[in-house]
């Protein structure tokens, strides 16, 4: 975690505020245009448990964790997926190729794809927002109040007060990626209830065990895993931009033969 004069961002969710009403995945949406049938963010709904009339059903709200070690990073062969001073962990969608590692590597399956725009997206905790001075979305238009967002290092926050009381939990810590969105519940089966394991994937053991120790100074194990991993989506890339090389060069190609067999002279309104 970054240091006391460094702003740390994160997110408190108090589960027992969250109604349901998946407000936070409207605004969200509309926030940050979304494309129809894709989410930043999302709430579970587990079955209703209990004997009628006494009745339960939990709601377990969540978007991008935003990771102290986020692997989604150090999976990237771009360096689109990066992570800023404040901890966000954003999306350059300028240099994204569409490779989705930074997919398979999230332990929170947090990214989606966006076939129209050949890139991943993400939550970006509304980063324009944050930047002039607004919240998030869905932080915002919480009917419940259950969303909180802030600075985890300044003591007079509202995440930082609700972190201190000792009952906000990171959700699946053993992802060992030290997630940014702490969930607290007055019922401690509330979050145990949940299907939603998170699939460690094979970069992220890797990033585990090898690149997180990196963080604490261990500059030659950086090298060897960044270059490791690097190396195998660096390759994988290579063979991606040779095959729209190729597809561009096949295309220029036609189009440059089709041109050649135009009769000289001829204009729009000889056509007409």
């Amino acid at each position: 975690m970054a240091n006391s004069g460094q702003k740390r961002y994160a997110f408190v969710i108090e589960l027992d505020r969250c109604i349901g009403c998946d407000a936070c995945m409207v605004s969200c949406s509309q926030e940050n245009s979304v494309p129809i049938g894709k989410h930043r963010n999302w709430v579970i709904h587990t079955e209703v448990r209990g004997t009628f009339p006494e009745l339960v059903q939990d709601f377990l709200p969540g978007n991008c964790m935003h990771c102290s070690y986020p692997p989604c990073v150090y999976a990237c062969p771009t360096g689109a997926s990066y992570q800023r001073e404040d901890g966000l962990v954003l999306i350059d969608q300028d240099i994204c190729i569409g490779c989705r590692y930074c997919m398979a590597a999230c332990p929170y399956d947090a990214r989606y794809y966006d076939e129209e725009r050949g890139v991943v997206d993400k939550c970006s905790a509304c980063v324009h927002r944050l930047d002039a001075g607004q919240p998030p979305a869905c932080v915002e238009t919480c009917v419940g109040g259950a969303r909180h967002f802030g600075d985890l290092n300044d003591p007079e926050s509202d995440v930082a007060k609700l972190v201190a009381t000792g009952r906000a939990q990171p959700f699946h810590p053993e992802t060992d990626t030290d997630p940014m969105v702490y969930y607290m519940y007055t019922d401690p089966a509330a979050i145990e209830a949940q299907d939603v394991e998170p699939e460690v994937s094979r970069l992220t053991h890797v990033w585990q065990k090898l690149e997180k120790p990196v963080a604490a100074g261990l500059i030659g194990a950086s090298v060897v895993v960044t270059g490791l991993t690097y190396g195998v989506a660096h390759r994988n890339a290579q063979k991606h931009f040779a095959e729209v090389a190729k597809e561009l060069a096949e295309k220029e190609t036609s189009s440059a033969g089709e041109k050649s067999q135009e009769p000289e002279g001829s204009t729009d309104h000889d056509h007409a």
